[in-house]
């Protein structure tokens, strides 16, 4: 058994939330399940369902074969009641954990990134392998974390370096695109400050941002700065994306 664990997963209010975890959960070709984080519509209900989110890892991973698998996604959050769980119950299920780049990478200064890293950190020690999308977070699991354990690979995409080139791209039809949450810490904004830097060479409607908006005002920012140059449309479920 396979069990996928994620505070991130799609709903019909938020389609991108987390897509990419139930994708990977539904490609897994064995038996699985999963073990996910009820989200809270308000603040205050977010200490409760975490609280229930753990304790349900916990009772899982009691109940778990010494075969069974445990993937966790963001395991600076997602895997706190299975490491607990590990120390108590000698001898079950094996912890992977599914880096992504939030789990690895952290501002400097604040207290909750403090945390998360510590946390990280808390996984790490535990698990039996991680998985990496990229191998800069390879890099960055075995340089700055020290990680000893297996490590596998698996590329999620990106831009391919032949994009990059020295010859000019202005001149012709571009059509420059983002898919995801629309936020801060995605690099959203960095991107549409990209573009306000070169605006004055692109053609109309040559920005394109697909997904659901956490900061409004920021964006409404951005909007102005660039105008008709930019299309926002709100985010859908992935089949329906090449329509």
């Amino acid at each position: 058994m396979i069990y996928t664990v994620s505070n991130m997963w799609p709903t019909s209010n938020k389609p991108s939330f987390g897509v990419f975890v139930a994708r990977i959960h539904k490609s897994i070709d064995c038996d699985k399940n999963t073990i996910i984080l009820r989200q809270a519509k308000k603040n205050s209900y977010k200490f409760l369902f975490y609280f229930l989110f753990y304790m349900q890892q916990i009772i899982h991973y009691y109940r778990s074969k010494p075969s069974d698998i445990f993937l966790v996604h963001y395991i600076s959050l997602s895997g706190i009641g299975l490491v607990v769980a590990r120390y108590i119950f000698r001898g079950r299920g094996k912890l992977v954990g599914f880096c992504h780049g939030s789990d690895l990478k952290f501002s400097k200064g604040g207290v909750k990134e403090y945390l998360l890293s510590k946390f990280t950190n808390f996984f790490l020690r535990a698990s039996d392998a991680c998985i990496c999308p990229s191998e800069y977070l390879y890099t960055e699991l075995i340089e700055v974390y020290r990680y000893e354990k297996d490590i596998l690979v698996s590329p999620s995409g990106g831009v391919p370096k032949y994009m990059f080139s020295e010859n000019s791209i202005f001149g012709r039809k571009y059509l420059f695109g983002y898919i995801g949450r629309i936020s801060k810490d995605k690099g959203s904004f960095d991107f549409l400050e990209a573009m306000c830097m070169i605006k004055s060479d692109l053609p109309e409607d040559s920005i394109l941002l697909l997904g659901t908006v956490e900061n409004t005002r920021e964006l409404e920012r951005y909007k102005n700065k660039l105008g008709s140059k930019i299309k926002i449309v709100s985010a859908l479920p992935h089949a329906e994306l090449s329509d």
